[in-house]
């Protein structure tokens, strides 16, 4: 009898994942801008509420995004950690765009989401994986805004090794997160 040649083995279908409880989203009250403010953002930008998403990933510093935002407030980048940053340093996940007048007073905070930028460093790499990896093993546990941008599907579920797939394969250049 001839050996016959092993069957390709065959891809089980992924059953699609469970909808996991997730904490409601704090409500934002609408933007009241002072009279004579102007505040436009570049249509590129996708504002929800409070959060500002679609970032191109090559531009991430401060003055790239400023560039994206036309108004007459006072504008301030802080990083996740509520430290003023730089015209030069790069946005992350976490980081904050504070309107003020002209009297110093704030009348807006925008944070931002990049998602697969779950540590707040404005890259996509490793420790991303790591952080939620140590989540999804309930070692240590992400929150807020951090928790949303691990959700890469952006389908409201908690992030889960399919996750961690889609950044590992932005990490590879296989295929980018969609912002």
């Amino acid at each position: 009898e001839e050996p016959t040649e092993p069957e390709e083995p065959v891809e089980p279908e992924q059953p699609e994942e469970p909808d996991a409880p997730t904490e409601p989203e704090e409500e934002i009250p609408p933007i009241q801008l002072p009279e004579g403010a102007i505040l436009e953002f570049d249509e590129s930008l996708r504002i929800e509420a409070n959060k500002i998403s679609n970032l191109n990933l090559d531009k991430l510093t401060v003055l790239e995004i400023r560039e994206l935002i036309n108004t007459n407030l006072t504008a301030e980048f802080y990083n996740s950690k509520n430290e003023k940053i730089e015209e030069d340093t790069k946005i992350g996940t976490g980081s904050k765009l504070v309107l003020k007048d002209e009297l110093g007073e704030v009348v807006y905070e925008y944070i931002f989401i990049i998602y697969g930028d779950i540590n707040g460093d404005g890259e996509i790499n490793s420790l991303d994986v790591l952080i939620i990896q140590k989540h999804i093993l309930e070692i240590k546990e992400i929150t807020g805004i951090f928790l949303k941008s691990a959700n890469t599907s952006k389908n409201g579920t908690l992030p889960s090794s399919l996750d961690v797939l889609r950044i590992q394969k932005h990490i590879l250049e296989i295929k980018f997160i969609e912002q």
